[in-house]
């Protein structure tokens, strides 16, 4: 099924753009409180909610998108959804181990795709030229874009940012200035599919969330700790599992980082 644009989801005339793509951008702080340390050190964040892990490869998932009235309002069948579906997932686990809100709600990962492609807008054109940009939440080729996912978090109570070409080290400080502000946070961070499980042939982008780093005397990212919403990705251990970084492991860490945090 080739993706599908419908004339109710372009942007109108009359409609304000929910983001821009600037929107949630930051840039990682260059002050480190440390640079060495006489024993290392372990950064850790929010735990968890087990209960909101799901296998985005799961059959049982976005049964939602088994509809045809669903499909033809937004253009997707439940099998796509759940080939590229790390994005939503991961969301679906930060959102239940953060939000109150969310966990009240209880929604289904599927239920949360819905929710999100709602928000979703294609760029009004005349002919070949952008009148007015759209606000782009998922797509075949692309797959889930994180300013929509952070901007889905804000309905839950949750705030975010973003980094673009990020260090693992700018990662693992950013989550300790958070834990230091007051903050429960957890981390989605790109990775490549293949970074625990070598015989994954793809090698392209994945979504994984991050609640944990450990560093060396010298400041140095060498372990994450890394809840995979695929099962085939994390090799069957899927839930807070210490990943070791060595430096051939560090070519599959993307520079891509999502911040996803609530009050203490």
């Amino acid at each position: 099924m080739a993706e599908i644009y419908f004339p109710g989801k372009t942007i109108s005339e009359q409609e304000s753009q929910l983001w821009t793509p600037e929107s949630y951008l930051r840039v990682p702080s260059t002050e480190r409180k440390n640079g060495f340390y006489i024993k290392g050190k372990v950064v850790e964040s929010a735990p968890i909610n087990p209960l909101y892990w799901t296998d985005q490869h799961s059959p049982y998932n976005f049964f939602e998108f088994e509809a045809s009235s669903v499909q033809e309002e937004l253009g997707y069948k439940s099998d796509q959804l759940r080939q590229d579906a790390c994005g939503i997932t991961s969301l679906h686990i930060v959102l239940g181990s953060l939000s109150g809100t969310y966990q009240r709600y209880c929604p289904t990962v599927g239920m949360l795709a819905k929710k999100a492609l709602s928000f979703h807008r294609n760029d009004l054109k005349d002919g070949e030229n952008v009148v007015k940009k759209g606000n782009p939440v998922f797509n075949l080729k692309v797959g889930w874009y994180h300013n929509a996912l952070i901007y889905v978090a804000g309905k839950f109570g949750v705030d975010g940012h973003r980094f673009q070409d990020a260090t693992l080290e700018e990662v693992s400080d950013e989550m300790e200035r958070l834990n230091d502000g007051g903050k429960r946070a957890l981390a989605i961070v790109s990775v490549k599919d293949c970074y625990r499980n070598a015989k994954i042939w793809r090698g392209v982008s994945h979504l994984v969330v991050v609640n944990g780093a450990k560093l060396n005397r010298k400041g140095e990212v060498v372990e994450l700790k890394v809840t995979d919403p695929s099962s085939r990705a994390s090799v069957g251990e899927p839930i807070e599992k210490w990943v070791r970084v060595d430096r051939e492991q560090r070519n599959n860490f993307l520079g891509k980082a999502i911040f996803l945090y609530t009050n203490k």
